[in-house]
């Protein structure tokens, strides 16, 4: 096994962004979340979580870190590849520690709880020794769903990305299609698919506000350079960049949706197409990971995470502190 095909098991999300909430059908419909009814003890439960994690990693026992699991869980690793249940998720920790990986840093980004299903994007650093001697590093990012099973929150969908940067010249001409193994494209319900098709006319009419108007008020943009933009104004101006450029056509291939009440999460891939002002051809692909909820009786983007592209990390990955 290489280097390159460690799955990093980032899967330790469900630890930070998971509370104790309302049950499913509690939400009304469009409304923010009800509030804990103890703030403190879930932030000591996840305080706690975070440390035994960290101790399972440190003391390379992979039963351990994959118990932060639903039995069914999947996770999407940064080669595309995909593993799910915890018996092939504690393999995957077992290569990482077999490559000589000891230990794990990580830094939620943000963290948000709706009734029973919590969602989180963050970065993480996994560091090391070979059996050479050599010291070993590796860093990336994560979007993660967690939800309750037996009364405690675990992970039950993860994606990981070994870098999120931006896209070079060979991505905005084409390049490979983006893995995400083992899947295709999956039906969605016609709430959320309108959803889609309404984000794909805006694009279509190049229309930034129209874009930004299927987020909620309060929405967030996770682009793939790494940027952030809140709000409207914010997320019409992404879309603004990518018509001036000359991409005026979005094609969405929805690959798994989770839905619970009034909120959902979706992956996925993406491709714009356009025309540059030279007459080139433009084409730019990759993957997204959303979180939808219920505003005004209609569903809406409330977190979008994109990366473009996700490849598995390369051998100098494996041996560099930066992101």
């Amino acid at each position: 096994m290489t280097l390159r095909k460690l799955i990093l098991p980032l899967l330790f999300i469900g630890l930070i962004g998971v509370v104790a909430g309302c049950q499913e059908t509690g939400d009304a419909a469009g409304g923010e979340p009800e509030a804990l009814e103890n703030e403190v003890d879930y932030a000591a439960a996840a305080d706690a979580r975070r440390t035994d994690f960290a101790q399972a990693i440190a003391q390379g026992d992979a039963a351990a870190a994959a118990a932060i699991y639903t039995a069914d869980a999947i996770d999407y690793e940064p080669d595309g590849s995909i593993r799910s249940g915890t018996e092939e998720i504690a393999a995957n920790y077992q290569e990482l520690f077999d490559a000589g990986f000891n230990a794990v840093t990580l830094e939620p980004m943000e963290a948000i709880q709706h009734g029973d299903l919590g969602w989180e994007i963050g970065a993480y650093t996994y560091t090391g020794q070979s059996a050479e001697g050599d010291s070993l590093s590796l860093s990336g990012e994560y979007n993660a769903l967690s939800m309750l099973e037996d009364g405690m929150w675990k992970v039950h969908r993860l994606v990981g990305f070994a870098t999120r940067a931006p896209a070079s010249d060979e991505d905005m001409a084409g390049g490979d299609d983006m893995p995400m193994a083992g899947e295709t494209q999956a039906e969605v319900m016609p709430g959320i698919q309108a959803l889609l098709d309404q984000f794909t006319q805006a694009i279509a009419q190049s229309d930034g506000a129209a874009a930004a108007a299927v987020y909620t008020a309060e929405g967030k943009h996770y682009d793939g350079d790494g940027t952030t933009a809140s709000g409207a104004e914010a997320i019409a101006a992404v879309y603004q960049g990518l018509f001036d450029a000359g991409f005026n056509a979005v094609t969405i291939e929805a690959v798994a949706t989770t839905h619970h009440g009034d909120v959902a999460w979706q992956i996925g891939r993406y491709t714009f197409t356009g025309e540059s002002e030279e007459g080139a051809a433009l084409m730019l692909k990759g993957e997204y990971a959303i979180l939808m909820m219920q505003e005004d009786g209609m569903w809406k983007v409330h977190r979008l995470v994109a990366f473009a592209p996700r490849h598995g990390p390369s051998d100098d990955d494996m041996t560099s502190d930066e992101m």
